[in-house]
């Protein structure tokens, strides 16, 4: 999947998402999990199409958590895991 919007886009995308909540929340965003095929093969990965809206991120393993408070983003983790 290419990824055809700027980082920009999906920051907007978060804010208009912030708005829609009044008060204080957390808003995780989990990825799809791999599927497994057969014992040691996976299907083809393709992520959360809300994942993807809200973040950008195609890669399998990342979680990410947006803090808003009053309407406003306070805080925005990504979850990354170390890769070897």
């Amino acid at each position: 999947m290419d990824i055809i919007y700027s980082q920009e886009e999906f920051k907007k995308r978060r804010d208009k998402l912030s708005k829609a909540i009044s008060n204080k929340a957390l808003v995780i965003l989990l990825p799809h999990p791999k599927r497994l095929y057969s014992y040691d093969k996976y299907i083809k990965y393709r992520q959360h199409s809300d994942f993807y809206y809200y973040t950008g991120i195609i890669d399998p393993e990342v979680a990410a958590l947006i803090e808003v408070d009053n309407q406003e983003i306070t805080k925005y983790t990504l979850f990354i895991p170390e890769f070897d």
